[in-house]
């Protein structure tokens, strides 16, 4: 015979229905069973339910080498040992390049130890959640594959054809992500659907308990909610369940259902992993709780005896139930609990994609469980467009759609849960997520006793609320001329300083003066006014620190347009999302750059068809020379009539919390900031016309535009432009140009202060080393409150002379059990020792004391300092919650082009050296 495109191993139900189910879409299929019975039982079912294309082996070789090279093979069979062993069996026989595949149920770490197993046999493995039963193993599951993406893609094709299908949204299969990401996400699925069944139990047992209805009258109530908001499989089969009678006898079958629930383990792997999180999740921790109560039927029987004596008649209902408005409210009490239950699944799942390095898509996840799985429902479709409208969605909670919905129906909800506690009957899940909520919701919980008790007995400490405090500079207040165009602000004092030198190219020693500066803006913005750039525009600069930047970014001012400033090192991906996010129609580049630019994703704007690029030397196809444009009459710029509101710079956010965000800063704004730099009299940065400023950070920062070269040209002081940091070349030019002022980042000043070149030049001119996101209205909220105060997120104190210092950041603030270790503070420490060149301080997590700080080392040259030496050398200096528990020595510290510490590569080489 012709080898087969596909292998599975293990021949139980789920295995069976789930090979002929790949068989019936056209893909012959190889399978396998110790139990050689099973192998042929498959067999002769895959005859009579269509001569399907399945071919059975006893012998695991013999099964392999039936196989299409790269080898694919899904392993059915039960999670743990089983696995190994039959990876083992089959192993054996497969060659560098095929493929493993656990459909099982299996705990993550374990598909995250043997896929490095894996690695190093040279075979590729993937982790599955299949989800579905039987039924959805034969017609169509949901399939949740983690792992190895290239065994991913060697399977991908089988995969959606094999998944469910779903008319509005496609197949239910996507792959989940790295490492065990397929089994986590098929668990924390497993556990939701705990909770969503504990759900409808209760919501039943409120209805026949207190309502007295029927099994036809719960068949027909739970029918009709299928055709509602709370349509899903498990709503459908509980109206089927009520029909069915009983076949050994009177009656329906429900009510001779023994009520002690069975379980598999993955609820409680759920809610593990929950405490392990410290993500809250009572809905689903409180299913489990039933099972287990459940379980104890025969200490149940006993105790209605006992409590039964207690003649609870005179305390428990009593009161007349209008039978419409219970149904009603337990509809809705059903549906707001169940938007809980959903909402604590998702975030177990956010913060262990987060904790792994992950990236998974929530929404997607919603999508591929509309169908196939146990938990598919109308409801997920709300899901997905709720993180579709916000990926960083905290809470489906806080969704503008689901809080409505929870508002709407928590006066049901409340009396459902009265109802059932004032007739005896138990609803932990309905209970547990109304508590969910209403602890979500409140500003404030009693947690402050809580914590009040732990520092009582046991010392723990506690924070107080952070008091709003106004600090008021002894500093004069500063005129600011904020109702002037950015523009004219800057060159306000041209007739003064028309022949002064402006800027200065630090590679090719040409000098600009002001008033040629001035002439190159106007002159920039007339070309790009006949390229139809005009208020309101985008303009993206893709540049180093060059002239052509400041032509650019001024000349678009003048015109009222805006600039958006990027990385010439991004990624082309990462540059097509921001020219999309901020709607650029032109980039002015160079040419190296240009490629970056061609080929994005449908959608995004090709150059020459809805993108103009225009490069600073000889431009490819399809592109200008800048030159070109400066060639414009700078009498020809039109008229604009320019609001200080309006915006005039779009730089991006780095991203250090989430997405990178557009930062819209206007006219004002920016006013605003350089006058408070220089139109002050401000003792620490002052500059002065004949002074130099060193530009060596990027422009397309926004500390460097704003504080070095808008403050200059304000000032009338000259700007040295350095395209990239390298000590020699900027050594030279403060020798040569006398530079003055340095706007600097400490990680430069340590690499002069600890270079021995220094010594050979000439610094003496040296005196200074120193309004919301764009479409993101959450985010802007977060960080401008209703007062108008912008939060930065900066720590810091003033001194008895009224000096302001900033230490860290508050993100970066290590949590040490409840004492905050900033890491500036350590980092500053290591730095003062001559063995150390570089260091950098981030948390490690620890079960103890949730984070202790850890360093990152670099030797000064020729030292060969030990981690106990540098341990003693911070104990020494500081209290015991701020001791190093760790040093890894490195070669050199990650930083950004702006100097900035890249931590979160610092955080991914720790979890690879804890492991």
């Amino acid at each position: 015979m012709a080898l087969t495109r596909i292998g599975l191993a293990g021949l139980a139900v789920m295995g069976q229905n789930l090979a002929l189910n790949i068989a019936e879409k056209g893909f012959p299929i190889s399978v396998y069973n110790r139990t050689t019975s099973k192998v042929d039982e498959t067999v002769e079912r895959a005859k009579r339910e269509g001569n399907l294309p399945v071919y059975g082996f006893h012998d695991p070789a013999s099964f392999v080498n039936s196989i299409q090279k790269p080898r694919v093979i899904i392993m059915l069979v039960k999670a743990g040992a089983p696995v190994d062993q039959t990876i083992a069996t089959l192993s054996s026989h497969m060659e560098k390049g095929d493929c493993i595949i656990d459909g099982g149920n299996e705990w993550y770490e374990n598909t995250e130890r043997r896929e490095k197993a894996m690695v190093e046999l040279g075979l590729l493995y993937l982790g599955m959640g299949v989800s579905g039963g039987e039924e959805g193993a034969r017609n169509g599951p949901s399939l949740m594959p983690g792992g190895s993406y290239e065994a991913y893609k060697h399977i991908e094709d089988i995969l959606l054809k094999v998944a469910a299908q779903v008319p509005d949204s496609g197949p239910c299969v996507t792959f989940i992500g790295k490492g065990g990401s397929g089994n986590f996400v098929k668990m924390i699925h497993n556990g939701i659907e705990y909770g969503d069944m504990q759900l409808i139990a209760e919501a039943y047992d409120v209805l026949k308990s207190v309502g007295n209805l029927s099994n036809h009258e719960l068949q027909q109530v739970f029918s009709e909610w299928n055709k509602g908001e709370l349509l899903s499989f498990l709503i459908e089969i509980t109206a089927d369940i009520f029909g069915i009678k009983d076949d050994k006898g009177d009656g329906y079958l429900v009510d001779k259902v023994l009520d002690k629930t069975g379980m598999k383990g993955t609820g409680k792997w759920t809610v593990q992993q929950a405490a392990e999180l410290s993500v809250a999740a009572p809905t689903i921790a409180s299913s489990l709780d039933s099972r287990f109560l459940s379980g104890l039927k025969e200490e149940r029987v006993r105790a209605s005896k006992v409590f039964q004596s207690g003649d609870f008649s005179d305390i428990l209902g009593g009161q007349p139930v209008d039978k419409a408005k219970l149904i009603e409210d337990v509809r809705q009490a059903l549906y707001a609990s169940k938007i809980c239950s959903y909402a604590q699944g998702m975030n177990l799942i956010r913060a262990k994609s987060i904790e792994k390095g992950w990236d998974l898509k929530l929404g997607e996840l919603a999508r591929i469980w509309k169908g196939g799985c146990i938990i598919r429902a109308i409801f997920l479709d709300r899901i997905k467009k709720a993180y579709d409208r916000n990926p960083e969605l905290p809470n489906l909670l806080v969704d503008p759609e689901f809080a409505k919905e929870i508002m709407d129906r928590q006066a049901a909800w409340r009396r459902v849960i009265c109802l059932a506690i004032n007739h005896g009957i138990s609803t932990p899940g309905m209970s547990a997520s109304l508590a969910y909520f209403d602890t979500y919701r409140r500003e404030s919980v009693p947690a402050n006793l809580v914590q009040a008790q732990r520092d009582y007995f046991g010392a723990h400490t506690y924070e107080r609320p952070p008091e709003t405090i106004v600090f008021r500079s002894r500093l004069p207040d500063i005129t600011i001329s904020n109702h002037l165009p950015l523009h004219t602000y800057c060159f306000e004092k041209l007739h003064e300083t028309s022949d002064a030198a402006c800027l200065i190219a630090a590679t090719t020693g040409k000098i600009y003066t002001f008033s040629e500066t001035h002439l190159l803006c106007r002159k920039a913005a007339a070309g790009f006014s006949k390229l139809g750039i005009g208020h309101g525009d985008v303009v993206m600069v893709l540049l180093q620190n060059v002239p052509e930047f400041i032509f650019t970014f001024m000349g678009a001012c003048m015109l009222g347009a805006i600039t958006t400033t990027a990385n010439p090192f991004c990624t082309p991906a990462d540059i097509f999302k921001q020219i999309k996010a901020s709607g650029a129609k032109l980039v002015v580049t160079q040419s190296a750059h240009v490629d970056k630019l061609r080929g994005g994703d449908e959608g995004f704007p090709k150059i020459g068809d809805g993108l103009m690029v225009i490069t600073t030397d000889e431009p490819p196809e399809d592109c200008m020379n800048f030159w070109e444009v400066l060639d414009s009459n700078e009498t020809s710029v039109p008229h604009v009539t320019i609001d200080p509101e309006d915006p005039v710079a779009l730089p991006f956010s780095s991203g250090t919390t989430g997405l990178p965000k557009g930062v819209l800063l206007t006219h004002k704004s920016m006013v605003s900031s350089i006058a408070q730099q220089v139109d002050g009299e401000n003792p620490n940065v002052y500059l002065k016309r004949d002074d130099v400023v060193l530009c060596v950070l990027p422009l397309f920062h926004i500390f460097a535009l704003n504080s070095a070269l808008l403050c200059s040209l304000r000032a009338g002081a000259a700007t040295m432009l350095m395209p990239k940091f390298e000590i020699r070349t900027m050594l030279e030019g403060i020798q040569t140009h006398r530079v003055s002022v340095a706007a600097v980042v400490p990680p430069l000043v340590l690499a002069l202060a600890k270079n021995q070149e220094i010594e050979n030049y000439d610094l003496s001119s040296m005196r200074i080393i120193l309004s919301g996101y764009l479409n993101d209205v959450d985010a802007t909220s977060k960080t401008i409150d209703v007062d108008g105060w912008l939060h930065t997120g900066d720590i810091g104190y003033v001194d008895d002379d009224d000096e302001v210092f900033i230490v860290d950041r508050v993100k970066e603030l290590i949590k040490y059990k409840g004492f905050q270790v900033p890491p500036a503070e350590l980092e500053s420490l290591l730095l003062s020792h001559p063995s150390i060149a570089d260091a950098a301080v981030v948390p490690q997590k620890d079960e103890a004391a949730g984070e202790v700080p850890v360093a990152f080392v670099v030797r000064a040259k020729d030292s060969a300092i030990s981690e106990q030496a540098i341990k003693e050398f911070i104990a020494k200096q500081v209290v015991f919650y701020k001791r190093l528990q760790k040093i890894y020595f490195v070669h050199s510290i990650p930083k950004s082009a702006a100097g900035k510490i890249l931590r979160k590569e610092l955080k991914a080489k720790l979890q690879v050296a804890s492991k």
